[in-house]
């Protein structure tokens, strides 16, 4: 039976005004958050996007808090091909190991002008600074990217600009190191409805014949897929797509371009709804976002996207003004057409995709198209997800599990956690981790500091960043990421 002191709740991530892509960036993290105001006591952490910092907030830091001071914009330009990552040195940073995290060679953050994170210890508390503007976060701007495999030619496609998966994981990555030197457990809303990672196929139907579908559809008979039907090429036997019954049946286009209007999609769904279908979720030809076209949609009845020229390595996120986007990983059969690439090279590769999907805690979300051949290389990788203990679920039954988790409600105290509508939660400390749905959960926090944390720093009073100019914050940077300038 849940009980607790009366105590008022803990908020684990208070914000003191919210820049455009901050909670879009929390809220795919999973992460508690809200608007906050004085007293600052009940905040786990404070986000204040602005180096200004009042007698208030330097209050609450001396008494235990953490304070992160946020850059809300930055300094774009033409992006060249390469992407560096520099470490220094300074008295100023801690960069632990936690912070070095695997990256893509081939992903683009933004060219940050000046300070990456760092953070250093006052009083009880700690401040900190993080870099990255989080109107990244909403970046629409594409490029075509390449993706590694081991030969001179990659497959590549066009992707979203801005590497969301890196920004936010770097982002959490950050916080949780600061959580972890106070002894606070890090509690998100899990991207796992089952404590299994789900695994989303979709077949966009581009021009495929009624022979194409039939054939996928014998090959993998038990596993659900979610179909992006182009009406146009194939509204003579939409009924084909309803022969499996844990199968979807989503919005693709009408005619297969570029840049569809919203008439031929209302045209797709008519032809859809006269067939018996209601579709709720959309795929853009050539994973081309289109803000007009979800505001069509949005009014339609479609309830989520799958771009990825807008999100393809992040988290699911809901956006403000575009429809809520599902990742979708943009390499598929065909991208391999060309390339003259073994099938062990393509399984290695879609392995490894499947794999860090695995070890980020993000949802497997693969697709293909029904005529591009190797259906059975196909079904063989998907068939390893599954036995890596992936569940097979159609976007949009995963979609109806984002809903409840981003509206769902829970509540954290100092003894614990009230979690009453069963929400399935991940809290991690250290290197300690809990997956669990139960209605209260029990903390247990360590409020002394790691020893080897307490000889980082020496004293710094940090009350004179409010005195620093851009100038000695890029000074004293010690991890950077930034884009070459052609």
């Amino acid at each position: 039976m849940y009980t607790h002191s009366g105590s008022a709740p803990v908020i684990p991530v208070g914000v003191t005004t919210y820049p455009r892509g901050l909670a879009p960036l929390l809220d795919s993290l999973g992460l508690i958050h809200a608007t906050a105001s004085p007293p600052y006591e009940r905040y786990q952490a404070l986000i204040h996007p602005s180096t200004d910092i009042d007698t208030a907030l330097h209050s609450y830091v001396k008494q235990g808090g953490i304070l992160i001071c946020c850059a809300t914009h930055g300094k774009y330009g033409r992006v060249g091909k390469t992407i560096r990552r520099r470490l220094a040195c300074s008295p100023l940073v801690h960069t632990t190991a936690a912070m070095q995290e695997q990256l893509d060679l081939f992903a683009m953050v933004g060219k940050i002008d000046g300070q990456f994170f760092w953070h250093t210890r006052s009083g009880k508390g700690s401040y900190a600074f993080w870099g990255i503007p989080p109107t990244l976060f909403l970046d629409r701007r594409v490029w075509r990217k390449a993706f590694p495999i081991p030969q001179k030619k990659l497959p590549a496609e066009e992707v979203s600009l801005v590497s969301k998966g890196v920004l936010a994981r770097a982002f959490r990555t950050a916080l949780t190191t600061l959580w972890n030197i106070h002894g606070t457990p890090c509690i998100e809303k899990s991207l796992y409805p089952q404590n299994c990672p789900p695994l989303l196929f979709r077949m966009d139907a581009d021009y495929s014949s009624a022979e194409d579908i039939q054939k996928w559809q014998k090959i993998a008979p038990s596993l659900a897929t979610t179909w992006f039907v182009h009406t146009a090429s194939q509204q003579q036997f939409l009924s084909l797509f309803s022969a499996s019954p844990h199968d979807e049946v989503g919005l693709h286009c009408h005619h297969h371009r570029s840049r569809p209007t919203p008439q031929e999609h209302g045209e797709a769904l008519r032809l859809l709804r006269r067939s018996g279908y209601y579709p709720q979720g959309y795929a853009a030809p050539y994973g081309i976002h289109s803000p007009k076209l979800d505001r069509y949609l949005r009014t339609q009845g479609v309830q989520y996207g799958s771009d990825f020229s807008l999100l393809y390595d992040a988290a699911p996120a809901f956006f403000p003004s575009f429809l809520p986007q599902l990742p979708i990983h943009p390499i598929c059969m065909g991208s391999f057409r060309h390339l003259r690439v073994s099938d062990t090279c393509i399984y290695n590769y879609f392995m490894q995709v499947i794999e860090t999907a695995r070890a980020q805690k993000r949802p497997i979300s693969l697709y293909a198209h029904p005529g591009n051949g190797k259906e059975g290389l196909l079904r063989d990788i998907l068939t390893y997800a599954e036995k890596q203990g992936a569940q097979s679920i159609t976007y949009g039954d995963y979609f109806s599990f984002l809903q409840k988790r981003h509206d769902g409600t829970i509540q954290v105290y100092n003894e614990g956690i009230h979690n009453p509508e069963h929400l399935p939660l991940r809290i991690t400390y250290h290197e300690r981790e809990l997956e669990t749905n139960d209605s209260w959960i029990p903390l247990y926090r360590n409020t002394s500091l790691p020893e080897t944390e307490k000889i980082i720093y020496e004293a710094t009073h940090i009350q004179k960043l409010n005195r620093l100019s851009p100038r000695h914050i890029k000074n004293m940077c010690i991890n950077r990421l930034f884009w070459r300038e052609k």
